[in-house]
């Protein structure tokens, strides 16, 4: 009997043991991503797939702590694998994966995850760092579309059901629901601003909040009304200071603003002095006074703030020829700033994962060794030029058509060395890969003559160099299409006609998002003029302007973008985009078509689909014009 025993509970010990085998541990799947485990906790590791079919630029996941958001890379393997940590002080996660020009925003709903504590109960407050995270800059950036309602009555909900989160996120409840409902929003405003100035122990946070809150709804007097009251009350608060630092900023004059820094400089906050002191060194950049540049650009405290001061102003004076052993001491303190910062983690920003934080670094540099490059140029030091434009020209980038000469100088500076051979031979490279321009060609062909005796044979070998980086380009761009839907849309435009997308059929269409205020647009705008010129004759490719995201009523929108085409003499067909809601920010056109930045373009083809999306503005009017005569003849395909 007691031998059965034995023999049963093995039996049992055995059965149970099998059965936890087979049990599979279980993932979360949010569309291309997998996560594992399903359940998360703060401070564990966790196994991350992403399962997209799309090569990805930039990975990234944001972990939350209360209302703010902190990046985090995520490392890859190749099979897009990879495991990240979860700190301890996160409370929701949100994952982003970048692709070229936009990202999978996973149908626009984000890949967001709520986080469980010790008790596997979901973090107090998970949902509300979500909802915070969509509903900002975070979300936006990436085209999160979900629905605003929901979001914000998440942040409530968080609020009524763990009271001791209010101080965390009532003003956020307040900013985002006054956004979403005005008339509403208001009033809970103003409720909660009388409730601050009621209290008889009011502290100065609690003065700079009202102060915030009657910004929010744009009430300049009682914004103003409260801080003169908090600087009565606080004499030494952040809003005195503030008011110290608006008096230098508004005033135009550099001398009575060097006056204002000087008697109320040391009130200002780290970030308002180092402004300041960049506008004086600026100032004294004008002037000339390079004693006075010195001592006020010196006192910056950003060090990368300082690096750029000084590089703006080496610049400036290599440009000019003027005064280069100066420009090269400056120049040379910019780009050891840099290097020593790439050496120092503790520098990086809250807002930059440690590869954005080097990417900036490093473009930085670039940009900084080049001036001082010039600079060692200009003073016959041709040989140091040379050592740091080769080390700042050593990505080729293919199709980027050097915009900002870096690798034309180092043509030039290899030619005025007569190292002709090697000139030649760099030249080819960029030139064939597109990552030329026309200024490189004169050193270029200096350099082809020197080595081979005369021009002959120059022009036909420069056409096959220059055929062979059409063939490049193109075959970039052809992997580079898309085939996606085009939204279809009805607007008008400034005479008044109503313009439809459907009315376009067979035709190519190059969409142009624009705002009035946005500086990168109206540069690119000689560029779309050149364009349009081109194309005037041909009735199968048609440009519309869509000006979006402006303040204002319709009838300002709409007369500020006539008084801005008919000034510049432009001959766009400009549409102008509608509001999702009358008292919304959103616009039904850019929003539908997921721009996140502008300018953008999207170029749809004559099957009526999406084939290209082309973010911002490089600065060459050329390039924009070969970019899109590129495009447009691939989408007519």
């Amino acid at each position: 009997m007691k031998n059965t025993t034995i023999y049963l509970a093995l039996v049992i010990v055995s059965v149970l043991s099998s059965c936890k085998k087979e049990t599979k541990r279980t993932d979360l799947s949010i569309g291309n991503l997998t996560i594992s485990p399903s359940h998360l906790h703060a401070g564990e590791m966790a196994t991350i797939n992403y399962t997209g079919k799309d090569s990805l630029t930039e990975s990234i996941f944001y972990y939350m702590v209360n209302n703010k958001t902190y990046p985090v890379d995520i490392n890859f393997s190749e099979e897009k694998a990879a495991i990240v940590h979860i700190p301890d002080s996160a409370q929701a996660l949100a994952f982003q994966f970048k692709k070229h020009e936009g990202f999978d925003n996973n149908n626009e709903q984000g890949y967001l995850v709520t986080l469980l504590n010790a008790q596997d109960n979901e973090i107090p407050g998970s949902k509300a760092a979500l909802a915070n995270f969509c509903l900002s800059y975070w979300g936006a950036n990436q085209g999160i579309k979900k629905d605003k309602d929901s979001l914000i009555l998440d942040i409530k909900q968080a609020i009524e059901k763990h009271p001791e989160l209010k101080d965390t996120w009532h003003i956020t409840y307040l900013s985002y629901n006054y956004r979403n409902n005005p008339e509403n929003g208001k009033a809970l405003i103003n409720e909660q601003i009388n409730t601050i100035l009621q209290k008889p122990d009011a502290t100065e946070a609690d003065f700079k909040q009202a102060v915030s809150l009657s910004g929010t709804i744009r009430n300049k007097a009682l914004s103003d009304s409260i801080t003169e009251i908090t600087i009565s009350k606080f004499p030494n608060s952040e809003l005195a200071n503030m008011k110290l630092s608006n008096a230098f900023f508004t005033e135009r004059d550099p001398d009575k603003q060097l006056k204002i820094f000087e008697e109320s400089g040391h009130n200002f906050n780290n970030r308002y002095k180092d402004y300041a002191l960049s506008t004086i060194a600026r100032n004294m950049v004008g002037k000339r006074d390079y004693e006075g540049f010195t001592k006020y650009a010196s006192q910056i405290s950003n060090k990368q703030s300082l690096a750029m001061t000084y590089n703006n102003f080496a610049w400036d004076l290599v440009q000019k020829d003027e005064n280069l052993e100066f420009a090269e001491n400056i120049s040379k303190q910019s780009i050891d700033i840099i290097q020593n910062l790439k050496n120092d983690s503790s520098t990086k920003p809250e807002y930059q994962t440690k590869n954005q934080y080097k990417k900036s670094l490093q473009g930085n540099y670039v940009m900084f060794a080049d001036t001082y490059a010039w600079i060692l140029f200009k003073l016959e030091k041709v040989k140091e030029a040379i050592t740091y434009q080769e080390e700042i020209t050593q990505n080729l980038e293919i199709g980027k058509n050097d915009p900002h000469n870096l690798k034309q100088r180092l043509i030039e500076f290899l030619v005025a060395d007569k190292q002709f051979e090697k000139a030649q031979k760099k030249a080819e490279l960029f030139i064939r890969n597109a990552a030329s321009n026309d200024k490189m060609l004169p050193y270029y062909k200096e350099a082809y003559v020197n080595n081979n005796g005369s021009e002959d044979g120059y022009k036909t070998h420069l056409e096959s160099l220059k055929n062979e980086a059409k063939n490049i380009v193109l075959a970039k761009y052809k992997k580079e299409m898309l085939d996606e839907e085009a939204p279809n849309f009805k607007l008008k435009n400034l005479e008044g006609k109503e313009i439809a997308l459907s009315d376009l059929k067979d035709k190519v269409v190059v969409l142009d998002f624009w705002a009035t205020w946005c500086g990168p647009c109206k540069a690119s705008f000689p560029g779309m003029q050149t364009a349009i010129n081109k194309y005037k004759d041909n009735p199968n490719v048609v440009f519309l302007f869509v000006d979006t995201r402006e303040r204002g009523t319709p009838e300002e929108i709409l007369k500020n973008a006539q008084d801005f085409i008919t000034k510049n003499k432009y001959t766009f067909n400009v549409v102008l985009d509608t509001k999702a809601k009358a008292t919304d920010t959103d616009f039904e056109v850019v929003s539908n078509y997921k721009v996140n930045g502008i300018p953008t373009k999207i170029i749809i083809g004559s099957d009526g689909r999406i084939k290209f999306k082309s973010v911002g503005y490089n600065g060459s009017p050329d390039k924009l014009v070969n970019e899109l005569d590129i495009m447009i003849r691939l989408a007519q395909s």
